[in-house]
């Protein structure tokens, strides 16, 4: 049974979400095999399956591509946490788990989530811009 990827549902998610939502996310993702003795979806296919806390939007301006942003923290983990880095087009599904506002940026752009502080540094015009 071949999955149906609804373009337009996942679009309506993504654009809806906000700082601090959990999101589930699904994705394709390259692949790399082996001693390969016939090619199958198995072969072909990576898909990878993420829960996390939504950052927010970037802008690769090298490839012309948006990258969602995503944190996640270990449990109990007391290092900074991981940003998940998704490039937009190969999102294959979408869906908040909840929606959980974080508390609002302070004035100098540090966003809270999750007990921690820091910021989210980009260049102008967003990831890899060239001046």
């Amino acid at each position: 049974m071949a999955l149906k990827v609804d373009l337009e549902r996942i679009d309506t998610i993504i654009n809806s979400l906000m700082s601090g939502d959990i999101v589930e996310l699904h994705w394709c993702d390259a692949s790399k095999n082996r001693r390969v003795k016939r090619i199958d979806n198995k072969v072909v296919a990576c898909y990878k399956k993420l829960v996390a806390r939504f950052v927010q939007m970037s802008y690769d301006t090298a490839y012309g591509v948006e990258h969602i942003l995503l944190e996640d923290m270990a449990e109990g983990e007391l290092d900074l946490p991981t940003i998940w880095s998704i490039p937009r087009p190969v999102v294959i599904y979408a869906q908040v788990v909840t929606n959980r506002p974080t508390k609002e940026t302070s004035n100098i752009g540090t966003v809270y989530l999750g007990g921690r502080d820091y910021k989210v540094v980009t260049k102008e015009g967003g990831i890899g811009a060239r001046k």
